[in-house]
């Protein structure tokens, strides 16, 4: 495992997700992601994305393949996807929160072999 990267962010925001077409999930998010990261794995790498906040959050990711991933609830109220390394490239990230209300919240990125 190498070290993990801490993001800060908003959790939340006004796009209720279960309006959005073709994109999984349910919850808040902002329009634009809360992070960008151009990940550039070695073959074999995964990467995990993982968020600690103080209020019950959801997680949203669009990878390099424009492919869609979810969680709700992994780690207690918190979300957490581990990807399997497909393609170097941007993967986009929203945090979201379960009802409108927001918070602080952090994106924790880690890589693994």
């Amino acid at each position: 495992i190498y070290a993990a990267k801490y993001f800060d962010v908003t959790a939340g925001g006004e796009l209720n997700l279960s309006e959005c077409p073709n994109v999984p999930g349910h919850g808040y998010i902002i329009e634009s992601p809360d992070y960008s990261i151009e990940y550039d794995a070695k073959s074999g790498q995964s990467i995990k994305i993982g968020v600690n906040a103080d209020c019950d959050t959801v997680l949203l990711v669009n990878n390099p393949e424009n492919e869609w991933y979810f969680d709700d609830d992994t780690n207690g109220l918190q979300p957490e996807i581990t990807l399997s390394h497909r393609r170097n490239g941007y993967y986009d990230i929203w945090v979201g929160t379960v009802d409108t209300v927001t918070c602080d919240a952090e994106i924790r990125l880690e890589s693994f072999n």
